[in-house]
């Protein structure tokens, strides 16, 4: 539960470093779809955080919109490992065995 916290950390270090926004007089508020945005001023400066397990991640960038996203990747269920023999493409056998 503490990476949410840290994202929310991320967000007002990147802002305060990246604006003219001092850290403790950064307000910022959330769309309806629960995105969140500074509201102390219109910014043409845009973040997005992700968190997921022990890892959170920050996007920022001026001028345009960004999105961020982390997951955390398992390893091929045994169904799919069983069946790579089955696949007739080796291109196709190949890419199932890196994934």
């Amino acid at each position: 539960m503490y990476f949410v916290q840290i994202g929310r950390l991320l967000i007002r270090k990147v802002i305060s470093e990246n604006t003219d926004i001092p850290y403790k007089a950064i307000k910022i508020s959330r769309t309806e779809k629960g995105r969140p945005y500074v509201t102390n001023e219109k910014l043409k400066f845009d973040f997005n955080v992700s968190h997921q397990g022990d890892y959170s991640v920050i996007g920022a960038e001026s001028g345009t919109m960004v999105g961020t996203d982390i997951m955390k990747l398992e390893a091929p269920s045994k169904y799919i490992q069983s069946n790579l023999s089955n696949l007739t493409h080796q291109g196709a056998r190949e890419i199932l065995r890196i994934v």
